[in-house]
Parts: C-alpha cells; sequence; structure tokens
C-alpha cells in the first residue's frame, strides 16, 4: 500500500515536469510563430483545453478520477521544479532545435526547387529548339507577304508577337 502510494506521488510530481516542459515547448513555438493577436488568443485556448483534458484523462486512468488537494499541490511543485532546474535550458534547447530543423527544411526546399527548375530546363529545352526550327519557315513566309503585301504588315507583325509569346514564351520585340 505504502508502495502504491509513493508511486502515486512520484507519478503526479512527474506529471507537474511534464506539463511545465509541455508549457515551455509551447512558448518556443509561439515564440518562433508570432501569431497575430486573435490567432494568438485561440492557440491559448486550445492549449489549456487540450492540457487540461489530457490531465484530466490522465487522471481518471490513474487514480479513478479523484482529485485530491495533494494532487494538485504535486502537479504544482513538479511544474515548479521544472521551472526553476530545467525550463531556461530546455527553451534554448528547443529553440535551437526548431531553428535547425527550420534550415534544414529550407535548404532541403531549395535543392528540391533547384533540382525540379533543372529539370524542367532539360526537358523545355529541346522543345524550344524544335519550335524554333518548325517556325523558321513560317517566319520566312511571313518576311515574304510583308515585303509583298504592305497592308499584311501591321497584322503579321501582331500576330508574331502572339506566337512568339504563346509558343515560344518571349517577349515582345520592336519590329
Amino acid at each position: 500500500m505504502l508502495e502504491e502510494q509513493l508511486f502515486h506521488i512520484v507519478e503526479m510530481l512527474v506529471l507537474g515536469l511534464f506539463l511545465g516542459a509541455l508549457i515551455d515547448f509551447y512558448r518556443v513555438v509561439v515564440a518562433l510563430y508570432r501569431p497575430p493577436g486573435a490567432t494568438r488568443s485561440a492557440m491559448d485556448i486550445l492549449f489549456w483545453v487540450l492540457c487540461g483534458l489530457g490531465t484530466f484523462i490522465y487522471l481518471v486512468r490513474t487514480s479513478s478520477g479523484e482529485a485530491r488537494f495533494y494532487v494538485f499541490m504535486l502537479w504544482i511543485t513538479g511544474f515548479i521544479i521544472e521551472q526553476k532546474l530545467l525550463g531556461r535550458p530546455l527553451r534554448r534547447g528547443l529553440l535551437v532545435l526548431f531553428k535547425g530543423v527550420l534550415s534544414i527544411v529550407k535548404l532541403f526546399a531549395k535543392v528540391v526547387w533547384q533540382v525540379f527548375d533543372g529539370v524542367l530546363t532539360i526537358l523545355v529545352a529541346p522543345l524550344r529548339l524544335v519550335t524554333r526550327l518548325l517556325m523558321q519557315p513560317v517566319r520566312w513566309l511571313r518576311r515574304s507577304l510583308a515585303e509583298s503585301y504592305p497592308r499584311l504588315r501591321a497584322l503579321l507583325s501582331a500576330s508574331r508577337f502572339a506566337i512568339n509569346s504563346w509558343w515560344l514564351g518571349e517577349e515582345k520585340k520592336d519590329v
């Protein structure tokens, strides 16, 4: 019986330590994310509702939901121990960890984008070459017609821009 009570005391102290660490984790996430006012309020409410619900479920499973005064005192004691001994180093460690993970994710995204851009360039370059070769007779015909029929010059000039910008992806060039 005494062994069981001692285990329950240690268990509630550890729960207080865990809640303190969870609060530190939340503080680091909020410090890095910096949500605007209404979002921050909603996050705070959600955090505390989830903490309360998790604590309640844990209490129901371990001690049939009996919340006595000493349980709350042990939670507060565990929380105070965590804040005084582990709080600052834990927050610093989490901050370094999150910043490291964020920089790795950014680097990975940059590498993936560069690979995608390179593959896209490799795939599009031959298509542009083939398009230019196929468009050469059209350009020759357009020049010939423009010289022969001055009325068509304005129409063909506009069509050149439309064809180039749509098909080749080039900017408009002055005629």
